[in-house]
């Protein structure tokens, strides 16, 4: 024989708050490889020294780092990794900021014809380094500023010059 229950005004409340759909949480990727885009929160890029939005003459509020993943470095052997997956505290990431490809900060080069309104991600150099990166990885020809061989790879002949941010890769999140 089974008992009813009553439903209490307590319970009501916690089955309709079960009952709610709830916006999906930002999640890290599971895995990274050079040549992915990503983004560092705001929270973040105020730890860098230097990168203070007033000396750079933006208007407005400072907006958040961007960029490609150059390298990727593991750092408990301070080897290059081509993949880096699961505890992304172990990793340091070296990422080509998309400051290198906005045409209010970077060589003609880098941001031909571009409107300083129009977002970095839209130079068609942005996508060419990305591609490249990839195909580098695939044949684990991997590339860091830290060691020089960035500068003797096929990127140096298409990139004016560049703008590399250091950071954990357990600092970063996936762009929208």
């Amino acid at each position: 024989m089974k008992k009813t229950k009553k439903d209490t005004a307590a319970s009501k409340k916690v089955a309709a708050a079960k009952s709610r759909k709830r916006t999906p949480v930002k999640r890290s990727p599971k895995v990274l490889a050079p040549g992915e885009e990503i983004r560092l929160s705001l929270r973040t890029h105020n730890q860098f020294t230097g990168y203070d939005p007033r000396l750079l003459r933006e208007e407005g509020p400072s907006r958040p780092i961007e960029g490609i993943i150059l390298s990727i470095r593991e750092i408990a052997s301070g080897q290059l990794v081509p993949l880096a997956s699961s505890d992304f505290g172990r990793y340091v990431l070296e990422v080509l900021h998309n400051r290198s490809f906005d045409p209010s900060c970077a060589s003609a080069e880098n941001a031909p014809s571009g409107a300083t309104g129009d977002r970095p991600q839209a130079a068609p150099l942005w996508e060419k380094v990305r591609s490249t990166l990839r195909a580098m990885t695939k044949e684990r020809r991997l590339v860091s500023l830290t060691d020089g061989s960035l500068s003797s790879s096929p990127l140096a002949t298409m990139l004016d010059g560049w703008r590399i941010v250091k950071v954990r890769a357990d600092q970063i999140e996936v762009p929208e």
